[in-house]
């Protein structure tokens, strides 16, 4: 529940420096805008789960060291570094915008790995495998660059 107390004061502290300015721009100019900065948003977002760091600019919680795997001719496999290959892919996001609102959120298919990796929850490692506590990551929020992102952004559309 901390999480979401965090995000509503970004959430408040972006509206209330966006709302007045939006106020005398039509809607159909709002709708543009908001895709425009969706778009970005979910670029950026893409952008940090790959370089594997929360929103607050500390790095994710690393992985168990995993044992070392040997192939069939007896060599060992390299472990992957990359930590969500396809959660930091912008085609798994998808993304709502309206006049009012931008919406950025992860597919069905990977929506449920997603969750439980930003919350921290249990899960099962594989499908009759055993279960695993994951330690929490935050994969989607606001960070300082996104808030200048959006301010950028806003500024941008009003000069044009």
């Amino acid at each position: 529940m901390e999480h979401q107390g965090i995000m509503d004061n970004e959430l408040q502290r972006i509206e209330d420096w966006v709302g007045g300015l939006l106020a005398k721009v039509s809607p159909v100019e709002r709708r543009r805008l908001s895709r425009k900065i969706g778009l970005d948003l979910r670029r950026s977002q893409s952008f940090r789960i790959a370089s594997q760091r929360n929103p607050d600019g500390t790095g994710f919680i690393p992985r168990k060291n995993r044992k070392r795997i040997r192939s069939s001719k007896g060599r060992l496999k390299r472990m992957r570094a990359d930590m969500f290959p396809r959660l930091k892919m912008v085609s798994r996001m998808n993304l709502k915008t309206g006049q009012d609102q931008i919406s950025i959120s992860f597919l069905d298919k990977v929506a449920r790995i997603a969750n439980i990796h930003h919350f921290g929850l249990k899960d099962r490692v594989s499908r009759n495998g055993p279960e695993a506590q994951y330690p929490a990551r935050r994969l989607l929020g606001f960070s300082q660059t996104d808030e200048q992102l959006i301010r950028d952004s806003v500024l941008r559309h009003l000069k044009e």
